[in-house]
């Protein structure tokens, strides 16, 4: 196999077998002649890293942000660099090809938070970028209902592509949380029994009743008869409460 620089024709003379003289041609091309370029000439700064094709296939790539034939905009830069390729035959010799990087939109959400209770009310999502789509659990057009999403880690996906025709995807994940609320009460008491303490889940509330001081429980001070005693508060955002009645004989 000859490795050809520049293209070349070579006459070739042959005898037939019936002794009959005849010729022919063939023209030798250099290998970088082959070579097709299977690359996009404009990508944007905030894709992933991507691998360089070719035909032929097999070969190396240099350049400013290539590694292992993989492209990274983002290690590359804004601008137009230059790559080569070579291929493992040693046909294909630094054959150049241009790439460029622009500048992907900055996509921003606003309104959205990172942590829900699971009965606040649903929220309008706002963005930096229209014309997007938004997606995931909870979602509703641009409108994010904690209920429907349901207790748990939601992630919410807005993607589009931008004036500049850069794609964007935006992720953002957001908690949806319940407070797991009780504390003990005995259902009936003694009218002459001492003050009942009163414990409860999650820590940081407060008791409300009659009766009620505090922490304490008096079966005295609330009288003959059934009442009510609530434990409210707050918890990761989230306003609780849980009531109990108890009877005073």
């Amino acid at each position: 196999v000859a490795l050809v620089d520049q293209k070349r024709i070579y006459r070739i003379k042959a005898t037939k077998i019936n002794d009959c003289p005849a010729d022919t041609s063939i023209t030798l091309l250099p290998g970088n002649a082959n070579f097709v370029n299977l690359n996009p000439a404009k990508v944007c700064d905030n894709i992933e890293k991507f691998k360089l094709m070719s035909k032929p296939q097999y070969g190396t790539w240099t350049g400013k942000g290539v590694i292992d034939s993989l492209f990274d905009p983002k290690k590359a830069g804004i601008g137009i660099h230059e790559l080569a390729f070579n291929s493992l035959d040693g046909c294909i010799k630094n054959q150049k090809i241009k790439l460029e990087v622009i500048k992907g939109d900055k996509v921003e959400l606003f309104g959205l938070k990172s942590q829900y209770c699971r009965l606040n009310q649903p929220v309008k999502i706002l963005t930096s970028q229209v014309g997007g789509k938004f997606s995931g659990t909870g979602i509703s057009g641009n409108i994010f209902d904690p209920l429907k999403a349901g207790l748990g880690v939601h992630t919410i996906k807005y993607e589009g592509v931008a004036k500049s025709g850069c794609k964007y995807v935006i992720e953002k994940l957001v908690t949806v949380t319940q407070p797991d609320v009780n504390f003990t009460l005995p259902a009936s008491v003694c009218i002459k029994q001492p003050s009942i303490y009163l414990s409860a889940r999650p820590p940081g509330g407060k008791f409300y009743g009659k009766g009620v001081i505090g922490n304490l429980f008096y079966p005295s001070k609330a009288g003959y008869g059934t009442t009510t005693v609530m434990y409210a508060g707050e918890s990761v955002g989230c306003s609780y409460s849980s009531t109990k009645a108890i009877k005073v004989a």
